[in-house]
């Protein structure tokens, strides 16, 4: 009888132990699991920062925008992404806020121009005014 008692408070207490234990590392994957997400939002907030510069920057460059935007406008935006990519290259551990700040900095500056773009590359006149009749469409003369 005394042998049975015995196993059977070591095993609560091996129990009890354990329950300790679960405890304590649920704990911790608590904390790291935060810290991970933390992590992942901030190499996001980079990567979309990151990329947008580069793009832009490349967009910029390509022979296809020649003569769509002035030359002041193509270089102040060059310079402005330039900036932007040497910034990224000295602030590998900034922060999240740090990386969306500079992004919407960058968006700031671009932003009209690329609207410009893409006005100037639409036909003359809207949508709606096409609809209405006010431009000159094709005439069908009826033949006998």
């Amino acid at each position: 009888m005394k042998l049975c008692q015995r196993v059977t408070s070591s095993t609560n207490k091996q129990t009890a132990g354990m329950r300790k234990v679960w405890k304590y590392l649920h704990r911790l994957f608590q904390k790291y699991k935060v810290e991970d997400e933390q992590q992942k939002d901030k190499i996001a907030a980079k990567n979309s920062l990151e990329s947008f510069a580069f793009n832009m920057k490349n967009s910029l460059q390509d022979e296809s925008m020649k003569g769509k935007i002035s030359e002041e406008e193509q270089k102040m935006l060059l310079e402005k992404c330039e900036e932007t990519i040497s910034w990224l290259e000295n602030n590998q551990l900034a922060e999240k806020e740090e990386f969306q700040h500079k992004q919407k900095e960058l968006e700031k500056v671009c932003n009209p121009v690329i609207s410009k773009l893409y006005q100037g590359g639409r036909p003359a006149g809207s949508c709606g005014e096409q609809a209405r009749g006010g431009s000159q469409g094709p005439t069908v003369e009826e033949v006998d």
